[in-house]
């Protein structure tokens, strides 16, 4: 049995539970019927992620230039590296922790991380990377996904 997603509730339903043609659940309808409306569904921090990452990413990539440190031949396909890891999501979607590389040059970092390490000494100093490291650590509070997408708008 497929399911759908309702656009009045958000909820995934069974097919059956959708008038031909409708976008609304049988439940919602009824509820409009009515003038109720059902409560909507929070969207999940997964969604939220997914919505940051395609806000921030392409923001690195318009740099339009790799910010590498070696001299080598780019391959002219931009993408956004992280100087401390994606998992790390109080820096994740911070600029400062964002970098513009060519598809080569990511690929070589990712393989040697120490490499990347001197990397983000000479991009940001010793001090800068501390705090960072330090802000990626910090797990004092919980991250408000949906405040930090409406912050970055």
């Amino acid at each position: 049995m497929s399911k759908r997603l309702c656009s009045g509730c958000h909820h995934k339903r069974a097919d059956h539970l959708f008038p031909k043609g409708h976008r609304l659940c049988e439940l919602c309808k009824i509820a409009k019927k009515h003038g109720q409306k059902l409560e909507r569904r929070e969207l999940s921090s997964k969604t939220w992620i997914k919505r940051l990452d395609d806000l921030v990413g392409p923001l690195v990539r318009l740099r339009g230039a790799c910010e590498d440190i070696r001299v080598h031949d780019c391959t002219r396909v931009w993408q956004w590296a992280h100087g401390l890891s994606r998992s790390y999501h109080n820096t994740r979607w911070l600029l400062d922790n964002g970098f513009c590389l060519c598809s080569g040059a990511h690929k070589f970092y990712t393989d040697r991380p120490l490499e990347w390490e001197v990397f983000l000494l000479q991009k940001w100093g010793e001090e800068k990377l501390r705090e960072m490291k330090k802000l990626a650590l910090d797990h004092s509070k919980k991250i408000d996904y949906k405040q930090l997408y409406k912050d970055l708008l």
